[in-house]
């Protein structure tokens, strides 16, 4: 399910994430979901918060080590900051996925292809959004649709990583 969050016998591993999430969007009324997805990617893209490292370190480790990111190393790699985003959203109730692919290659043009290296791996966030739930000025493609996930790359860019380069759409529509 888009909306389930890792849960433990004992105790809300969850707690310190989900409180963080709702202190982001307290004041952004539940009905304006793309304003709140908004609040969570911008937190985490603050530069004077977090970083860009592939180099991982543990503070806690009784924490999920997604909790620990958040709450105390605050440095990871593109899939800490995919998962951080898509765990915060479900928390305020916003259905998330984590997706891992490639955002970009290089192009030969002897061969015309594109090569796809592993450096070129990436992890970003996907948030659902139901009709009635965009942006009154957002369209694809010059219409609106039902439904669609909409791409989300919370990573903080550094001299290691760049934006993420997709199609002209941030839209996964929903047929």
């Amino acid at each position: 399910s888009a909306l389930r969050l890792p849960s433990a016998e004992r105790g809300d591993p969850m707690a310190p994430l989900k409180e963080i999430a709702s202190q982001l969007v307290e004041d952004i009324p539940e009905d304006q979901p793309f304003r709140r997805i908004r609040a969570i990617q911008d937190y985490l893209q603050d530069q004077r918060e977090f970083s860009y490292t592939t180099v991982l370190t543990r503070e806690d480790l009784k924490l999920d080590p997604i909790v620990d990111f958040l709450v105390n190393t605050k440095q990871g790699h593109c899939e800490y900051f995919a998962s951080a985003m898509a765990l915060m959203l479900r928390s305020v109730g916003i259905p998330s996925r984590v997706v891992v692919g490639y955002r970009s290659g290089e192009y030969n043009p002897i061969g015309e292809y594109l090569q796809v290296r592993q450096f070129h791996a990436h992890a970003w966030a996907e948030a659902y959004l139901a009709p009635g739930e965009f942006p009154t000025d957002m369209v694809f493609r010059g219409e609106r649709k039902d439904a669609a996930w909409l791409r989300l790359d919370p990573t903080p860019q550094s001299g290691e990583t760049a934006p993420l380069a997709f199609s002209n759409s941030r839209w996964i529509i929903v047929r």
